[in-house]
């Protein structure tokens, strides 16, 4: 945590707080991610990829270096992202939020 910029250990702390539970996720929980990220294409404009494209992406890395994570917040996902690693580095490449 001391890692994170102040303000983004803080709102992790405020989610907490108010019972959000963050889980890394095996690929069963691609339906969940999927729903959530085809609310955000609505919502935000964007056109989204196929499910299966996800189902590949997630098949393609080791599990190393592959990440898939929701949040829940009263045992519903409301918000997930995809990362992947490599060289050290983590990055956010999909995201979703309902």
């Amino acid at each position: 945590m001391m890692n994170f910029h102040s303000r983004w250990r803080y709102k992790i702390r405020v989610a907490q707080k108010h019972g959000v539970e963050c889980k890394k996720c095996d690929k069963s929980h691609l339906p969940e991610f999927y729903r959530i990220y085809k609310i955000t294409g609505e919502r935000d404009g964007f056109e989204c990829r196929p499910m299966k494209y996800f189902e590949e992406m997630l098949d393609a890395f080791p599990e190393e270096n592959i990440g898939l994570f929701l949040c829940y917040y009263d045992g519903k996902a409301i918000s997930g992202a995809i990362t992947t690693r490599y060289a050290g580095k983590t990055c956010y490449v999909y995201g979703a939020s309902d």
